[in-house]
């Protein structure tokens, strides 16, 4: 949701901007509202990737006027549309004394996508994680906006393994993004070594999923 907060005559203005800042910071707490226990427990291994916001003001020096696009990252079965209603539902109830609050939800989104955790491919992929750094590889879920996934079941019945080799210290998608050149000769000895390993496999293409 893109909500903006604007102060009004009688409301000291630093007095506002704390108030929008804390309401803010109350935002990610709403992602989770819908979550059932098993959710937030598949959801919370990378905390972080839960919700991001991107926050801009009108220039000067005590602004008057914010502005912020709240992104949330689902857990499987959690609903597009009914996050963000949870979301702006909690901003409106911490909204300070003294803002304006506008919400505009994006009529866009998608659900959640997870590769079933008994698909070859997957176990594939931790096979070779484990030739090419020499221990086990961990399973973890992770936020990411790749609608394609879900898109793949649905139109293909096709799953989809996510096969990447950045990891969350180098900072993807930030403005100081970088990667260790040792992720490349790492990426290409494993997609090497995993296609090897899926054409000797030989596997017939998995039953589609709901």
């Amino acid at each position: 949701a893109r909500w903006l907060a604007e102060s009004s005559a009688s409301v000291e203005r630093r007095q506002v901007l704390k108030g929008v800042a804390a309401t803010l910071s109350l935002a990610a707490a709403g992602c989770a509202l819908a979550a059932t226990p098993a959710q937030k427990a598949a959801g919370a291994a990378i905390v972080n990737d839960t919700i991001s916001i991107d926050l801009h003001s009108h220039p000067g020096m005590v602004p008057s006027l914010a502005r912020a696009k709240i992104t949330c990252r689902l857990v499987p079965d959690q609903e597009p549309h009914e996050i963000a209603a949870l979301v702006a539902d909690h901003l409106r109830r911490h909204c300070p004394p003294g803002v304006t609050l506008d919400i505009a939800p994006f009529d866009h989104g998608s659900r959640a996508y997870a590769i079933p955790e008994d698909h070859p491919g997957l176990a594939l992929a931790e096979r070779v994680l484990h030739e090419v750094y020499g221990i086990p590889a961990l399973r973890v879920r992770m936020g990411a906006t790749i609608p394609i996934g879900l898109i793949f079941r649905q139109a293909l019945g096709a799953e989809t393994v996510f096969f990447s080799f950045s990891t969350a210290d180098e900072d993807y998608h930030a403005p100081n993004e970088f990667f260790r050149l040792q992720r490349l000769e790492d990426g290409l000895k494993a997609w090497i070594r995993y296609w090897e390993l899926l054409g000797d496999a030989g596997w017939e293409k998995p039953a589609a999923r709901g």
